[in-house]
């Protein structure tokens, strides 16, 4: 049994601006309603404040990933996906933009057969997916991917 192995989500700088912005704009605005006397406006100004870190929290900080004895398990908020290593049948390289548990566009395409391909973004994808092949032995590593091992 090895230790649990977790990676943090890389963070692309303009990502992480447009995760901020919401934020200053929301307490610059609970601020300003609440300096200008409108009591009234101000609540709402901090309500919404609340509502967007509460949306934060959910879904969107922390973004990691953890390779435990039998699956990947993709965190992000307070939300769990939990991808077995039997069900995997390649990773690749991607840059996606579609919406998805990473903070980057410098992502990891995991498929599993299906329509539906997760996509991740560890910050040390090399690291990650050394650690992954060692995990999943029906994996091995092709230049920057994993693929199935040939057979024989």
């Amino acid at each position: 049994m090895k230790p649990v192995s977790r990676y943090r989500s890389k963070i692309d700088w303009w990502l992480g601006i447009l995760l901020v912005f919401p934020l200053v704009v929301a307490v610059g605005t609970a601020i300003a309603l609440q300096l200008g006397g409108d009591a009234g406006a101000a609540i709402v100004g901090w309500v919404a404040l609340l509502g967007v870190v509460a949306l934060y929290v959910v879904v969107v900080w922390p973004v990691a990933y953890e390779l435990t004895d039998d699956a990947i398990v993709v965190r992000f908020g307070r939300l769990r996906s939990r991808i077995a290593y039997r069900s995997l049948r390649g990773v690749k390289p991607t840059r996606n933009i579609l919406a998805s548990p990473a903070l980057s566009i410098d992502r990891l395409v995991i498929d599993i057969g299906g329509s539906v391909a997760p996509m991740i973004s560890p910050a040390d994808r090399d690291g990650f997916l050394v650690d992954l092949v060692a995990r999943a032995p029906h994996l091995v590593l092709d230049d920057d991917r994993l693929v199935i091992r040939p057979a024989g």
